[in-house]
């Protein structure tokens, strides 16, 4: 049996939505639950000058505040496998092309992961 990537890039597509959809449903709950998330209030989560933000709310206070349920971390969390979603689709295709000995769309989806991860991770570090 051949292994078909493009049912594997679906798969990992509605897999990556579902998991992000259901952890930031879930910490809306916890947010509602407890009336707020952490030191912050309901009040202060939904402001439009809400001091919680990615700026002040890093990776490592997202995975410390799973263990307390903490709301905020569960929306952050869902919000990171969303993002994470395509790239795992880009990383998919490498290795298709990669099997397929095609060259130039290798070459391309190489050049597509290079931008993505260097606009996820490096370029907000020069804008900030």
């Amino acid at each position: 049996m051949r292994f078909d990537i493009e049912k594997a890039i679906s798969y990992s597509l509605i897999t990556g939505v579902i998991i992000s959809s259901g952890l930031i449903i879930l910490g809306l709950a916890f947010i509602f639950a407890q009336g707020g998330a952490g030191p912050y209030g309901f009040a202060q989560i939904s402001s439009f000058t809400s001091a919680v933000n990615s700026k002040t709310f890093g990776v490592n206070e997202v995975f410390s505040g799973l263990s307390a349920f903490n709301g905020i971390s569960y929306i952050y969390l869902g919000i990171m496998v969303l993002i994470v979603t395509p790239i795992m689709r880009v990383i998919l295709l490498i290795f298709q092309f990669l099997y397929e000995r095609n060259r130039l769309y290798f070459i391309i989806s190489v050049i597509v992961l290079f931008n993505m991860l260097f606009a996820l991770l490096l370029l907000p570090r020069f804008i900030s």
